[in-house]
């Protein structure tokens, strides 16, 4: 193996119910409100993907069917407008949550400021 080009930093903690309670709310994805605006960017940014037109096909890919039903309920408690729905791909083992056409620009303007992937593409507003 290779040796690491970048420093790894691991945060230690030295309070267990501190600890336990991040651990929970993470699990959980109990975020301030106007934190998860931040929280669907950082997984836009990372397993997300939009159409060249900015109207269509703006999804989230999961691994297990449980975080994305567990997103879905968040997006759906934060801004009940937005329409999504959810997507099995048997070959390709992977759960979608689509973000439906009619909302697609309103999820869009909601993550922008704080997404990286959307302020370095054409994407405009």
């Amino acid at each position: 193996m290779s040796k690491a080009k970048h420093p790894a930093y691991h945060i230690y903690v030295n309070c267990r119910p501190f600890v336990r309670a991040f651990l929970f709310c993470v699990k959980q994805r109990k975020l301030a409100s106007e934190k998860i605006p931040a929280y669907f960017a950082g997984r836009f940014d990372g397993d997300g993907s939009i159409a060249k037109d900015n109207q269509k096909d703006c999804r989230i890919v999961y691994t297990t069917h449980n975080e994305a039903i567990i997103d879905q309920t968040l997006m759906y408690q934060w801004n009940s407008e937005i329409q999504t729905s959810i997507y099995y791909y048997k070959s390709a083992h992977t759960h979608v949550l689509y973000i439906r056409k009619s909302s697609v620009k309103q999820f869009i303007d909601a993550i922008r400021q704080y997404s990286s992937k959307l302020t370095h593409e054409l994407i405009a507003p």
